[in-house]
């Protein structure tokens, strides 16, 4: 279960920290390079699971989640 979460953010943050042309993609590349650098995404997979746990669908939590990891890194 946690190896499918960690996955799941890992897509996530690529997704929303994937760099494109604009006025702040050495900006974006930086802070890709930073959260994207692998890790053991302990932080998001609790925030995962405790969803999963208060009744919901831990899925439901992933943007929440790599928005944790983002502020963590």
């Amino acid at each position: 279960m946690f190896d499918n979460y960690r996955k799941a953010v890992e897509n996530e943050l690529e997704k929303i920290l994937k760099p494109y042309e604009c006025e702040y993609s050495k900006l974006l590349e930086a802070m890709s390079y930073s959260a994207c650098g692998g890790g053991k995404r302990i932080r998001p997979a609790l925030m995962m699971e405790f969803a999963g746990v208060c009744g919901g669908d831990p899925y439901d939590a992933l943007k929440f989640a790599a928005a944790l990891e983002m502020i963590h890194t």
